[in-house]
């Protein structure tokens, strides 16, 4: 790498896609198959990898980036190659990857540039999101949640014949759970690798956004702020999905985790990272229509947050009873399998009722981290546009048990005060 960072100045064309495809995209193929082949990479590993291997891709296309970007489309599918590995460390490297590309080269990306890298975008989160569970939800629902089969059982033919005639065949259902259950197994199994791959990338992706948004042109900056909120609705229907989740954890996803597994933590970054980038486009160097839409896309965040807050909050105490797993003070009991019976019998109210809580826990840290502070710095101008359809939502929040969320809704208070009741003047 050195060599072509001291001396490549001058390679013509040809010469460059030798080095890139022929040299370097098979090296770093073959440093992907040699940690594939390994039980675990440790830090020390994975950060020499970087420095030795990846880093310097990144910067050898810095430096010479008008005569090589034509190669970009390589490193892109070497990226995704190494994000999408079914080997955790493998993916947690192309992770790194991904966003240290990101990082160094985005100053010289053009329209095309960003076209690509919203591809990339895309591409990543289609394969980690929970899509094709979500779609099989009803599949993996049955191998648990199966409803009696009712009618007289004929030992002769292992089946049951019900009162309108219609026979089971016991052995041909008998296979088929097996082969059900087999792939409710792997498929739980195998996200939980995903889960976790996926909090890694969205987080890397909101610090190069962090790092890059006065970059990013406007129209590529809406896609990719759209395809976020997507993956966050996705993250919300799958938590919102409780007996699906509990079916995966039952068949391996988090299997030893001590309560119902979800992607609250993706859900709640992924809304953060659509709602601070929102907020920072309208005060950008926009055009006044792109500033118009980023603060009205902000402000209908942040009030379908603190609706949905407040109306879950309603929910949930209406819920609330002894007999439920979740405790007065709000803490959440731990919620093992046992505690809510064997897999014929497992209490689905309870489940929800625990899980309410959690959704109030996920959606209180977003508004007392990301959204009340962002609205409390908000200019005055911006401020009364929108205030009328915000007050009662936030007059709401009074009684939140949040200590931080109590003092920002305090000082937004002071601040509206005079924007709803102006002191007349003599």
């Amino acid at each position: 790498f050195q060599i072509l960072m001291d001396h490549a100045n001058r390679f013509p064309h040809e010469l460059w896609v030798i080095s890139i495809k022929v040299v370097i995209k098979p090296m770093v193929e073959e440093v992907y198959s040699q940690l594939s082949q390994l039980e675990r990479i440790d830090s020390e590993l994975a950060e020499r990898i970087q420095e030795d291997v990846l880093y310097p891709i990144c910067h050898l296309f810095a430096r010479y980036f008008e005569q090589i970007e034509f190669l970009l489309p390589e490193v892109r599918n070497l990226i995704v190659q190494y994000v999408t590995s079914h080997h955790h460390g493998v993916a947690m490297i192309g992770v790194q990857w991904f966003k240290n590309f990101g990082d160094v080269l985005c100053h010289k990306f053009e329209d095309c540039h960003w076209k690509l890298w919203y591809q990339l975008i895309v591409e990543i989160f289609e394969f980690f999101l929970p899509r094709p569970v979500l779609g099989q939800a009803e599949l993996f629902k049955e191998s648990i949640f199966r409803p009696a089969i009712r009618g007289r059982f004929d030992p002769m033919t292992n089946s049951i014949i019900q009162e309108d005639g219609q026979v089971i065949d016991l052995t041909e259902m008998e296979e088929s759970d097996k082969s059900r259950r087999y792939s409710v197994t792997a498929e739980s199994t195998r996200y939980e690798n995903r889960a976790q791959i996926l909090y890694d990338y969205i987080t890397s992706l909101e610090l190069t956004m962090k790092n890059s948004i006065h970059l990013i042109p406007f129209t590529f900056l809406k896609q990719i702020l759209d395809t976020v909120q997507e993956a966050g609705n996705t993250c919300h229907k799958f938590n919102d999905d409780v007996e699906l989740r509990y079916v995966m954890w039952k068949n391996g996803f988090k299997k030893h985790a001590n309560r119902l597994p979800g992607l609250y933590e993706h859900e709640r970054v992924c809304r953060g990272v659509y709602t601070i980038n929102h907020y920072k486009s309208f005060y950008r160097e926009n055009t006044e229509e792109e500033k118009t839409y980023a603060e009205g896309k902000f402000f209908e965040i942040t009030l379908e947050v603190i609706e949905e807050y407040n109306n879950l909050l309603a929910s949930t105490g209406a819920d609330r009873d002894d007999s439920s797993p979740v405790r007065r003070d709000g803490e959440i009991m731990a919620s093992k399998p046992t505690n809510f019976g064997d897999s014929t019998t497992v209490n689905v109210h309870a489940l929800r009722s625990s899980e309410k809580e959690r959704k109030l826990e996920n959606l209180n840290t977003l508004l007392s981290d990301s959204i009340l502070p962002l609205l409390l710095s908000i200019d005055c101008e911006t401020l009364t546009r929108h205030l009328q359809p915000l007050f009662v939502p936030l007059m709401n929040l009074a009684d939140n048990p949040s200590a931080k969320t109590r003092r920002s809704l305090k000082e937004i208070m002071v601040k509206s005060f005079p924007i709803l009741f102006p002191m007349k003047q003599e």
